[in-house]
């Protein structure tokens, strides 16, 4: 019997990765930037460098921080599920969302800023 083949998240066939977790199977993860996608507008590039550095220092909070994602839906406001799918796929998650997990997991509005300031754009 054939098993199914493992669904890549979006992100991931863009090259997006996130940082390596204990437990994971992450030793060739890398993180891309922009200049990795040379067709894209300025406004683009700012976008993804920015959901870059909220989706680093996410997953970096989580392993420094480690909580139950029960725990973290209740912090944010949602259910289990929605936390669950956005570890799986950071990628499709609003800046709104990924903001609000970075509030739930101990961040502030001044490290928050300190993500857009340490950009490369």
């Amino acid at each position: 019997m054939n098993q199914p083949k493992r669904k890549e998240p979006a992100w991931a066939a863009c090259g997006i990765k996130p940082p390596p977790v204990p437990g994971r199977e992450a030793a060739d993860w890398k993180y891309v930037g922009c200049a990795d996608f040379p067709g894209m507008l300025p406004a683009e590039k700012a976008v993804l460098e920015i959901r870059l550095a909220a989706t680093r220092e996410m997953e970096h909070l989580r392993v420094e921080n480690p909580i139950s994602q029960e725990e973290l839906a209740r912090r944010m406001g949602t259910k289990q599920p929605n936390v669950s799918k956005l570890f799986k796929n950071p990628g499709k998650a609003t800046l709104d969302t990924l903001f609000r997990a970075l509030f739930a997991l101990g961040s502030t509005p001044r490290k928050i800023a300190a993500l857009f300031e340490s950009c490369p754009l």
